[in-house]
């Protein structure tokens, strides 16, 4: 399996994030049940929204998901933007960090 995603919609991060682990940890026990892994290498998250200003990042900022995978402790931040099938996304999805990124490639 590769490439697949979550996602968490509410009012404020922390739910999201508190979503969003319950449903890794649940995908976690049912592969585990047919012999597959996760790789926490490729874990990501990203949060999304349109609102302006810190006001769009909550008033925890960009809150981290904090779990257990196979007996050790991870902790998956988010980065400025996340690459997901050659795009790559920012908080906005203005998609303007994508178009500058390609343009600094083909330059």
């Amino acid at each position: 399996m590769d490439d697949y995603g979550f996602l968490a919609c509410s009012q404020d991060l922390e739910t999201n994030v508190f979503t969003l682990r319950k449903t890794l940890e649940t995908a976690i026990d049912i592969l585990s049940k047919i012999r597959m892994k996760v790789d926490p290498d490729k874990c990501n998250l990203k949060h999304f929204s349109w609102r302006k200003g810190s006001e769009a990042l909550g008033y925890n900022g960009n809150p981290s998901l904090v779990t257990t995978l196979y007996g050790e402790r991870i902790t998956i931040t988010t980065p400025k933007s996340i690459r997901w099938l050659g795009f790559h996304l920012d908080y906005k999805l203005s998609f303007q960090y994508h178009v500058n990124t390609v343009a600094k490639c083909l330059s």
